[in-house]
């Protein structure tokens, strides 16, 4: 007996602006659920004629990415493999695959959009723009629009259709909050990323300014102004995480000192009163 067929409904924006938006139906068996969009997609991208050059385009991209496996590169499989069809993906709505929080929004285009000489999507590029995907360039060619939930233990297809591009739908608003705040995290981690390796960077040159036993002078503290001009000797490791040198004072006394608050420029050190010293 053969399996009882589902459908399940997804958008398709052609390329060319002046072709309507539609919604395509694709029927599947509970054993292809999961697969039944990227067969059906391929079918579609393997009708569209590509530029002359494209195979060409793909051959050279495929061998750069096997030669730097180090590998020795048989024609055949570059010839095979650039001649196969990638469907890729811009996430529009990242679900968290709970119960909860599990429907996903997905735009697929054919991966070698730019190789095969298809045009920039205008409109497919406009809706990643506006809900702010992580995606960087042009929608190169036809684009579809397909929905799922996944919570890690149950995957189901899900209806999208041309009422759903309204930007005042749930899914679109909440695409936009969700992309902007990863994207300003994003940015605030990118900043204390760049915060921390300059720091790094500072702290790694002020740790190997001194070694234990050299002699410094103590300036421009603030709140212990008085300590300003005496001399000492470093006793201890640098203090990385606080940027400061253990110095024991010829006085008996012993601080903590910032590495720019230390000196042990010679001329100063000569023109140190004697008893200090």
């Amino acid at each position: 007996m053969a399996a009882p067929k589902k459908s399940v409904q997804c958008v398709y924006i052609p390329t060319e602006p002046s072709r309507p938006i539609e919604e395509w139906t694709i029927e599947y068996t509970e054993e292809n659920e999961v697969g039944c969009l990227i067969e059906h997609l391929k079918i579609h991208y393997n009708k569209i004629i590509k530029a002359d050059n494209a195979q060409e385009i793909r051959n050279e991209g495929v061998l750069n990415e096997l030669q730097k496996t180090g590998q020795k590169v048989d024609t055949s499989i570059v010839d095979a493999f650039s001649a196969m069809t990638f469907i890729g993906n811009i996430s529009l709505l990242t679900g968290r695959n709970t119960p909860e929080d599990g429907v996903h929004v997905n735009m697929y285009l054919d991966d070698n959009g730019s190789a095969n000489g298809y045009q920039n999507n205008v409109r497919a590029q406009q809706i990643v723009n506006t809900v702010g995907a992580n995606h960087v360039g042009p929608v190169w060619g036809d684009a579809f629009i397909a929905s799922f939930y996944d919570d890690n233990d149950k995957f189901e297809r899900r209806n999208f259709i041309k009422a759903d591009l309204n930007s005042s739908s749930e899914w679109f608003q909440e695409a936009k909050r969700r992309n902007n705040k990863n994207k300003g995290n994003t940015n605030e981690n990118l900043k204390k990323l760049q915060a921390h390796l300059k720091n790094s960077d500072v702290l790694g040159k002020n740790a190997s300014q001194y070694k234990i036993g050299d002699s410094v002078i103590v300036n421009g503290l603030k709140s212990k102004p008085h300590y300003n001009g005496k001399v000492g000797t470093i006793k201890g490791v640098y203090i990385g995480e606080k940027d400061r040198w253990p110095v024991l004072l010829f006085d008996g006394a012993i601080l903590s000192v910032k590495t720019d608050n230390l000196t042990n420029n010679l001329a100063e050190l000569q023109g140190t009163n004697e008893s200090e010293l």
